[in-house]
């Protein structure tokens, strides 16, 4: 399920969707975009069955990500450098079918590390987000929840302010990462 997660995302749905924090507007602003070459190139994730391709264009990364039943999703998205934090904001690619009116268009966000030839994605823990979102009042959509998948509907702002406020608050993000990714040497 976490390879459906990713392609939804990586829009990382329906086993997966409750499991994540999304937002319907970026969580951060072009103002923070980074480029690191490293990340560029194709990635394979072997326990889920997943393989993406990452190429640079003007800041951003297209992201074309194949599953195990070899469905293949194009993603954009932006890697954001706070401080010493790497984070990928991942969005849906242009979609040219019906679905682009019948789905949300939302934001998810990882926690990157990259080391080597080897790259995790962390996604936000939804219990500490979930408790950090109640105590700032956050905007959330109304049926948000650990269970169902947290769904920001605040400003790009407000959204930002609270994600750079609590990047090093223990917890944040989960230690275990959704998604470990080897390059593919080519």
């Amino acid at each position: 399920m976490r390879s459906l997660r990713l392609i939804a995302c990586l829009a990382l749905l329906p086993a997966a969707a409750g499991c994540l924090v999304r937002s319907v507007h970026p969580w951060l602003t072009d103002d923070s975009l980074a480029t690191e070459p490293a990340l560029a190139g194709t990635w394979s994730d072997n326990q889920q069955q997943l393989t993406a391709v990452f190429t640079a264009t003007n800041q951003r990364y297209t992201v074309e990500t194949t599953d195990r039943d070899q469905v293949t999703v194009q993603l954009t998205a932006g890697l954001h450098r706070i401080g010493d934090t790497l984070l990928l904001q991942v969005a849906p690619g242009e979609q040219k079918s019906w679905n682009n009116f019948v789905l949300l268009f939302t934001h998810i966000l990882y926690k990157v590390r990259l080391d080597g030839d080897r790259l995790t994605l962390h996604p936000p823990d939804v219990e500490v987000f979930g408790r950090l979102a109640a105590e700032a009042n956050l905007a959330l959509l109304a049926d948000s929840s650990a269970s169902n998948g947290y769904v920001l509907t605040g400003s790009q702002g407000q959204v930002e302010t609270f994600l750079c406020g609590h990047l090093d608050t223990p917890g944040f993000f989960k230690e275990e990462p959704d998604f470990t990714l080897r390059r593919i040497q080519p």
